[in-house]
Order: structure tokens, then C-alpha cells, then sequence
């Protein structure tokens, strides 16, 4: 398994354990502006957190405390 896949599968279980649910974009065009991004969302609200991000931002926004979230 590469270090990008292990990385992938922290961070979606990191979601989960916050009630969140990380999915990478399904698109397979390489010209595509949201090939190889990343969606956050809330499934209990059917809220989308985060849109056509790459990982470091996902990551940021995992980390940071509650308080921050909810603004």
C-alpha cells in the first residue's frame, strides 16, 4: 500500500470517528477541474462541509477543535 492510500484511509477513518464521511471525486478525466479532489460532508444533515479540496485542507479542517467548526 503507498503512503498516499495509507493517508487516504486515516483521514476517511478520522471523518467517520467525527460523524463526517470522506469520498475522493470519481472522475476519471485528468483535464477535469475536480479530478483527484476530495468532498466532506455531514450524511446525518445531508450537508456537503467541504467541496473539490485536496487532502491538506481536509486534514487542516479535521484538526481543528470543535469550536472552529461549528462557525
Amino acid at each position: 500500500m503507498t503512503e498516499e492510500r495509507i493517508r487516504e484511509n486515516q483521514l476517511r477513518r478520522m471523518a467517520a470517528m467525527q460523524g463526517f464521511h470522506l469520498q475522493k471525486s470519481r472522475r476519471r478525466d485528468r483535464q477535469a477541474p475536480d479530478y483527484g479532489r476530495w468532498c466532506l460532508s455531514n450524511p446525518n444533515r445531508h450537508a456537503v462541509i467541504l467541496e473539490n479540496v485536496d487532502l491538506d485542507e481536509v486534514e487542516a479542517w479535521l484538526n481543528l477543535p470543535w469550536a472552529e467548526k461549528l462557525k
